[in-house]
């Protein structure tokens, strides 16, 4: 099972997670004006997530990762891989992976700390 904390400021709607123990380094993505992702150095495992207008982006049909645009087209893949696997792709629904396109999600406590063994490719 998965370590997460949350953290949500009702104020000015902001949630942030963080998956798990990390102490390294991490690489920062700003995928659009809503949503970064942290991730360990070699993109193998996201360490954490911040999701601004939360709310508001749970009430929209989509969202589209405009910034990764201009990251590298292997960046962008890995992170597209990191959004089918846990603990992204519960907090995401990539609806258009070529457009860049997603569905905010609101799991539940249970569904971020499980470690994805449900039959989808493992989690690296």
């Amino acid at each position: 099972m998965l370590s997460v904390a949350l953290d949500y400021d009702a104020d000015h709607d902001w949630l942030d997670i963080s998956f798990g123990d990390h102490d390294g380094l991490t690489h920062e993505f700003q995928l659009n004006d809503h949503v970064t992702v942290t991730t360990d150095t070699t993109l193998s495992r996201v360490v954490h997530v911040g999701l601004r207008e939360y709310v508001r982006m749970l009430l929209v049909s989509e969202t589209e990762f405009t910034n990764l645009r201009d990251e590298d087209p292997d960046t962008v893949e890995e992170l597209l891989y990191l959004m089918t696997v846990p603990p992204l792709s519960r907090l995401f629904d990539l609806t258009d992976p070529e457009a860049l396109v997603a569905r905010v999600c609101a799991p539940t406590i249970s569904q971020l700390v499980d470690d994805g063994d449900d039959g989808r490719a493992p989690w690296r």
